[in-house]
């Protein structure tokens, strides 16, 4: 008896009829045969889990099928949980081919690595002899927990705007497990995990991320470990410059509208209305002998859409102003004073949030700019 492999999961065992019948058939039928083509005789296992309840299903297929000969195929085939639990029907068998099909039930406390063994024969009953016998294949399938919830959490720096989740929840499946063990296994510098209840942890970020998905969570329950889930923490990074506008204005001189779009850390807008604010990083630096100048309280603002200005002008001219700011165009490069400055998004309280920017705000004569950017200021 033999049994020929052509792999490690699915083998083909191949035979000559004219060795086999030169040892059990009669001449004349060696002659008949001898002239048919050879075919493969096929038998291999398999193993998948199925819907939303986690039966485990595993399969064993013998296949001796040969135009003209009268074979029978035989499978045995055994189904076997990570803790030892068995699905067995004993051997099966019918004409030409034979599947035998087990399952196993859902165990929450019964995850891992289910496999199946099957021995595998094929008979020829024209010579009345084994094509192969006791044959054996296997195949393996893992049952492994599952993570769902959101994929995006976002930060702020501590800010908390609304209509932005700076936490999520994940759940694992299944939910009945005795126990249930989260981890943060790739990204831990960008994310936090907290409060967990039964199949549930919640994710927080603490830095941002710099490719999606860079954060991967998993839990282990019922022995076995879920595959990493993937969380991308996202959150405003830079300003991009726009436009600036200068006009005249009757009160102060001028206004400077400087523009701007805030990007996140994926080079895309934010999702809805966002608050930002300003902060004065240094004092302010006179570049005009005897400027009375006034500097104005750093302020927040609401963006409906990604994009504001900093709307900045010369000084009243009742007060009087010294230097006297004028009108643009033309703009002059007379510099009256300067300050730093940082922009934050998330909170219109200034200093709180996500720092973008840092810059130097520098006005002049007649007209007014930010200096020495730096986007994304972390």
């Amino acid at each position: 008896m033999n049994c020929m492999r052509e792999s490690e999961t699915k083998q083909t065992p191949r035979r000559s009829f004219v060795n086999t019948l030169r040892r059990a058939c009669l001449v004349s039928v060696v002659t008949l045969l001898a002239a048919l083509p050879s075919y493969p005789w096929t038998y291999y296992s398999g193993a998948s889990v199925g819907g939303a309840g986690g039966t485990v299903y595993g399969w064993g297929v013998t296949d001796v099928t040969q135009p003209g000969m009268y074979h029978t195929a035989y499978v045995n085939a055994t189904l076997t949980s990570p803790k030892g639990r068995v699905a067995n029907n004993g051997q099966v068998q019918a004409t030409s081919s034979v599947r035998e099909d087990l399952s196993l039930p859902l165990d929450p406390n019964d995850l891992g690595n289910y496999l199946v063994t099957s021995s595998h024969s094929g008979f020829c009953h024209m010579c009345n002899c084994w094509l192969f016998e006791n044959c054996g294949s296997g195949a393996s399938v893992a049952e492994l927990p599952i993570i769902s919830g959101p994929q995006t959490v976002w930060w702020f720096n501590g800010a908390t705007p609304s209509g932005y989740a700076v936490s999520i929840t994940l759940s694992a499946w299944p939910t009945n497990s005795s126990s249930y063990s989260w981890t943060i296994s790739s990204g831990s510098d960008k994310a936090n995990l907290s409060g967990q209840t039964a199949n549930q942890t919640n994710v927080t970020g603490k830095a941002l991320s710099t490719a999606s998905g860079d954060v991967g969570v998993t839990v282990t329950a019922g022995g076995a470990t879920s595959n990493p889930y993937p969380i991308t923490v996202r959150g405003p990074k830079t300003l991009a410059a726009g436009a600036t506008t200068d006009q005249c204005n009757s009160d102060y001189g001028y206004d400077s509208f400087l523009n701007y779009t805030i990007k996140d850390n994926l080079s895309a807008l934010l999702l809805s209305s966002i608050p930002l604010s300003e902060k004065w990083t240094s004092a302010v630096t006179n570049d005009y002998t005897n400027a009375n100048w006034r500097r104005g309280d750093a302020a927040g603002y609401t963006s409906p859409d990604s994009t504001f200005a900093d709307h900045i002008q010369g000084e009243a001219l009742s007060l009087p102003a010294n230097p006297t700011p004028t009108c643009p165009p033309p703009l002059g490069s007379t510099p009256v004073q300067h300050w730093g400055q940082e922009w934050r998004v998330g909170s219109s309280t200034p200093g709180s949030g996500a720092r973008v920017q840092t810059d130097n705000i520098q006005k002049y004569l007649d007209h007014a700019r930010h200096t020495g950017i730096v986007s994304p200021a972390p």
